[in-house]
């Protein structure tokens, strides 16, 4: 009983006194509100890139204790191969952000289909970078 205490106690401390450990467990509840945040602009394409992208920065943000505002793309490719991330990851990362950074700017030039399948694509790759940042 005193363990489950302690670690308790532990978790409560970690929270209260590291900012990073706290951004990094509150990540994923993050990253789900965004992600459906992005999932009510399928059915429209005027703000679901936007959503998404955000949703999937603000994720990398969150795990590597960075501001989120500003960081581009090409800054996220950067930290995440300084993190040491497998490079097939990294490349569906770095991928599906260019493909929102294109959907930003030709909205009409996607689907409802193509938005639920890159929604789905950002979905998994939040899951897998969890999972590698573990």
């Amino acid at each position: 009983m005193g363990t489950g205490r302690r670690s308790r106690q532990t978790h409560a401390d970690g929270l209260e006194g590291d900012e990073a450990y706290a951004r990094r467990r509150r990540a994923r509840g993050e990253a789900t509100k965004r992600l459906s945040v992005a999932a009510a602009y399928v059915e429209h394409s005027e703000g679901f890139h936007g959503a998404l992208q955000e949703a999937l920065v603000s994720y990398i943000a969150d795990q590597l204790n960075r501001s989120a505002p500003g960081l581009t793309r090409q800054a996220c490719r950067q930290l995440l191969t300084e993190s040491g991330l497998d490079a097939q990851l990294i490349e569906g990362i770095d991928g599906l952000l260019e493909r929102c950074e294109f959907g930003r700017f030709a909205p009409s030039q996607s689907g409802v289909a193509q938005r639920q399948a890159l929604l789905s694509e950002g979905e998994d790759l939040v899951e897998r970078l969890r999972e590698a940042l573990s």
